[in-house]
């Protein structure tokens, strides 16, 4: 019986780390199941990130190591601890330049998946589309330069801006087939160049090793959630787009009712500014960061789970917030403030939707749920839970990607 030659995928995604960086394992999980079905999968990941806990440092350009089975090409970059920063950039435009010459050891693609954000990597895409003749596949996770000027209030007309329209346009037109965690991207593609493009929607989802692993916080944490109480709680980063005023501003309006109580975990940019602005509100409580095998422990100690998006145009194309399936896993009831009109995601069974920025909207919802039976919110709880096991776990995610390589072949 002679060798099966195996296709080769390349993965670039500047974040793209493993559980030990605790960032950006969408690939590497989806990437175990595409292996199982006879392909061989290299990630090219840059070794420093600011959303990396540990970063991962080596002499030389390039180090290559397996990880469950998928090898992994770390990309030296400069380090920087600020999302905003022009190290950040110029760690783009590095990382760009190493994939040009990536060690010959790894085998040549037969298909390329571009992740941005950065953009800059459909620019290597397109240089080893060339040279192997390989399939191209542009995945977006946020759009961009769209994202920064809706959000960041940048000018349209930026010099930086207009470079990476011209590279998203570009990879619009060039990709054999584009993806996107966002349900209604084709949409803006199809304003950008004019036309319709061969596209899939893959949400993210939950890793496979998530639902069998389950981490306990540690003693002195437990106690500092109170007891008692109706816990109102978030779980993920603190930045600008997580929009979490209006639930302090809902923690101002029911300060005098003592059944209940806000917990917010993790970092970010804004969590200084939180802090400063819940001066004076006893019920409210600021945690430190988990590792994602102890999210589930976290949302064990609330009874409501929440999330906030800004408003703002940019959420017409779709959402696919990670901790939305932590959410649903954890079996509590879902509150969501956003102007959120259209998305498969608003079916989650225990999902409760309210405009963005009401606080009294939201405050207003959270006594409601409140006063629901506790079992019918279990039960609505469940239900979101096999709706994410159905829909949302990264094994069957990865099949989706698996009908585009076939069909393409």
């Amino acid at each position: 019986m002679g060798i099966i030659n195996k296709k080769s995928i390349w993965v670039f995604y500047q974040d793209g780390g493993t559980p030990n960086q605790g960032w950006g394992e969408r690939h590497l999980s989806m990437a175990k199941e595409w292996i199982n079905h006879g392909y061989e999968v290299t990630i090219f990941a840059a070794n420093r990130s600011h959303r990396y806990i540990n970063q991962v440092e080596f002499q030389g350009n390039y180090k290559i190591e397996n990880y469950d089975g998928v090898q992994y090409c770390w990309v030296k970059v400069p380090g920087y601890k600020k999302a905003k920063s022009i190290v950040r950039i110029i760690s783009w435009l590095i990382y760009m330049w190493r994939i040009f010459f990536v060690p010959k050891s790894i085998k040549r693609p037969d298909i390329i998946i571009a992740s941005s954000i950065p953009l800059f990597p459909v620019i290597n895409a397109l240089y080893w589309k060339r040279k192997t003749k390989c399939r191209f596949i542009f995945e977006i996770r946020d759009i961009w330069p769209l994202t920064p000027i809706e959000l960041g209030n940048y000018s349209k007309f930026n010099p930086f801006i207009l470079l990476l329209r011209r590279i998203e346009k570009k990879g619009y037109r060039k990709a054999d087939h584009v993806v996107s965690v966002l349900e209604m991207a084709d949409k803006h593609i199809e304003q950008s160049i004019k036309r319709s493009v061969e596209f899939t929607w893959i949400s993210n989802g939950i890793p496979n090793e998530i639902l069998n692993r389950k981490d306990s916080l540690n003693s002195e944490m437990e106690k500092l959630f109170p007891k008692n109480k109706f816990i109102v709680g978030y779980a993920g980063s603190i930045g600008q787009a997580n929009n979490m005023y209006p639930l302090l501003d809902a923690a101002r309006i029911l300060l005098n009712e003592n059944d209940y109580h806000f917990v917010i975990v993790g970092e970010g940019p804004e969590k200084n500014n939180l802090i400063r602005k819940a001066r004076g509100l006893d019920n409210i409580t600021f945690l430190n960061k988990v590792n994602k095998y102890q999210v589930q422990s976290v949302l064990d100690h609330f009874d409501l789970n929440f999330l906030s998006w800004s408003k703002t145009p940019i959420y017409r194309f779709g959402i696919s917030p990670n901790k939305l399936f932590d959410y649903m896993l954890s079996t509590k009831p879902i509150l969501m403030a956003g102007n959120i009109d259209e998305s498969a995601l608003l079916e989650t069974p225990s999902l409760y939707t309210v405009p963005a920025n009401d606080s009294a909207a939201i405050a207003k919802a959270i006594k409601e749920i409140s006063a629901i039976d506790k079992q019918k919110r279990e039960e609505l709880g469940n239900k979101s839970r096999e709706f994410l096991l159905d829909n949302f776990t990264y094994n069957k995610l990865a099949h989706r990607y698996l009908e585009i390589f076939r069909n393409e072949n």
